[in-house]
């Protein structure tokens, strides 16, 4: 499986949950720096991933709005 396919596969609240897990372990004091590459890089693909699904999820509730209002109209 692809890493691609791999983030679709996965809801929106686990790509945050694995992010937000990789945030912390950044926080603490001692990183190994071949670890920290590697989740440096996994975390980047995540926040790419999460960024362009809220960026579709925005538009279809702008579009599902402009609908209404001109139902309502």
């Amino acid at each position: 499986m692809t890493k691609k396919v791999y983030l679709k596969s996965r809801g929106i609240a686990a790509q945050f949950k694995e992010l937000e897990s990789i945030a912390k372990r950044f926080e603490q004091e001692k990183v190994d720096l071949e670890k920290g590459v590697a989740d440096l890089e996994r975390g980047l693909e995540l926040a790419k991933a999460l960024k362009k699904r809220l960026s579709q999820i925005e538009n279809k509730v702008i579009k599902i709005k402009d609908d209404y209002q001109k139902i309502d109209d």
